[in-house]
């Protein structure tokens, strides 16, 4: 069975571009363009990860961690923070990728990230 990647991130450039390169690599994606979007979509399907912009109008990416660890059935939720702007990337509480990156490093993290999830 695909893992299911929710990508969140305001630049709808960014997230389809994310999205066909994961489709690509095997995976099954949904897009949301904010951080409120992304938790009503994680609350109403299961996804295995969450792929997220850090910089978002109204909610940023690490509010919409937050919620999730409030919510007791999301709180497993694995996130991937992504950001171009160093003083969030040194405040992040989990992984980040650092814009621009490639879809190795991607790819690698992602893989990471869902094998650590799969050993918990």
């Amino acid at each position: 069975m695909k893992k299911r990647i929710l990508i969140a991130d305001d630049d709808a450039d960014i997230a389809y571009t994310l999205s066909e390169i994961l489709h690509d690599a095997g995976f099954e994606t949904a897009l949301a363009s904010s951080a409120k979007d992304a938790y009503n979509m994680l609350a109403a399907q299961p996804f295995d990860l969450l792929l997220t912009d850090i910089n978002m109008p109204e909610l940023n990416g690490f509010a919409l961690k937050k919620m999730i660890k409030q919510c007791e059935a999301l709180n497993g939720m694995p996130v991937i923070f992504m950001s171009g702007y160093s003083p969030y990337i040194e405040r992040a509480p989990s992984v980040v990728l650092i814009k621009p990156f490639n879809t190795d490093d991607l790819l690698s993290v992602i893989e990471m990230t869902l094998m650590s999830e799969a050993v918990h």
